[in-house]
């Protein structure tokens, strides 16, 4: 989930991720940067806002 990973104008997408793996050298770091990044993504229907990043799980 990283800005510009979005596909544009197809509503129906999901990556279904259940994993991600990080070195431990760097796993708080990344983990910290993860979260920071979802908390500032708006949720919701991209249908009804095209500034959604995030649909309804």
């Amino acid at each position: 989930m990283f800005e510009g990973a979005e596909t544009g104008d197809i509503q129906a997408v999901c990556t279904a991720t259940k994993r991600t793996f990080f070195h431990e050298y760097v796993y708080a770091e990344s983990l910290q940067a993860m979260v920071r990044h979802t908390q500032t993504m708006k949720t919701g229907s991209s249908i009804i806002d095209k500034d959604v990043k995030l649909g309804p799980v």
